[in-house]
This record gives structure tokens, C-alpha cells and sequence, in this order.
């Protein structure tokens, strides 16, 4: 992932974490709204099941400068440390995912009734890595899923409040 792609990303789930308008705060407050986000961080990365239900959209920019929304809805299910299942339906229908028992990643594509396997044996968090930087695949929202979530998140976070 890009920095820039990064900086977005962490943005929009900061963001969204802090949905809202405030007026500046003095600095005990801005403690107080970072303390909250690494405590969001520390309960999504301690969480041995998870599910999630995501609506995800994102812009393509056409030579002509239009832009053109694509989206999805992703249903993410997540036991640690080795299971992941995640569905993508597309906003033309078409349904697509991944699974990863503990020793193989499976991509598939329920429409065109295909899929790839690959061995990844491993955590969950190695296999979604492997996914999206080996693989080269596009994963919304996967720094969500990652156990070390709140580390990548003090990288990150400046200030919050």
C-alpha cells in the first residue's frame, strides 16, 4: 500500500471514529479523543471473532476528469487466529471473495464459478498481507482486521479530538 493510499485510509477510519464537528479543544481533551481511538484499536485487535458488514465505494478518475463511483458491500468474518471469510457483492451483482482456513488462501468468483488457491500457511493477519502485497489484490479496510492495529494507528495519529 502507498503512503498516500495509507494516509487516506487511516483518515477515513479515523475519521469515522470521530464523526463530527467539534470545536477546538484544549490539549487534556485531545488526550482524551486519542485515548479513545487506541482503546477502539486495542478491543479490534484483541477480538477473537468478528464480523462486519461494510459498505465500500471508491472513485475512478476518467481521462476526460469525470469520476465514476464503483461500490460494494463486503461481509467480513473473522476468527482468530486462522479463519477469515470475507464476500464482496458488487453493485452490478456480481459476488466475489476470499477464505483462508489456517493453511490456504482461496480466492473465488461465485458467478463465473472459478476460484485460485494458494498455500499460506499462517495467521490470519499473514494471509490478508499476502493478499494485498504479494498478490496485489485490493482489500478495503483490511488495517481493521490486523492485530497490530493499534501500533499502526500510533504511527499514524497525530492528534485526536
Amino acid at each position: 500500500m502507498t503512503k498516500r493510499r495509507a494516509g487516506q485510509t487511516w483518515a477515513i477510519i479515523v475519521g469515522l471514529l470521530l464523526a463530527g464537528s467539534a470545536p477546538p479543544v484544549a490539549s487534556g481533551e485531545e488526550n482524551a479523543a486519542a485515548a479513545r481511538v487506541e482503546a477502539m484499536a486495542n478491543l479490534l485487535a484483541k477480538a477473537q471473532r468478528l464480523g462486519v458488514v461494510a459498505e465500500c465505494t471508491h472513485d475512478v478518475v476518467q481521462a476526460s476528469g469525470q469520476k465514476i463511483e464503483f461500490g460494494e458491500r463486503r461481509e467480513v468474518l473473522l476468527r482468530r487466529p486462522d479463519r477469515v471469510r470475507i464476500e464482496a457483492t458488487r453493485r452490478d451483482g456480481t459476488r466475489r471473495g476470499i477464505v483462508f482456513d489456517g493453511t490456504r488462501l482461496t480466492a473465488f468468483d461465485l458467478d463465473e464459478r472459478v476460484y485460485a488457491t494458494v498455500e499460506a500457511p499462517g495467521t490470519a493477519d499473514q494471509a490478508l498481507a499476502h493478499y494485498t502485497r504479494d498478490l496485489k489484490m485490493r482489500l478495503p479496510l483490511r488495517e481493521l482486521f490486523a492485530t497490530d492495529l493499534p501500533q499502526q494507528l500510533k504511527e499514524v495519529l497525530g492528534s485526536a479530538f
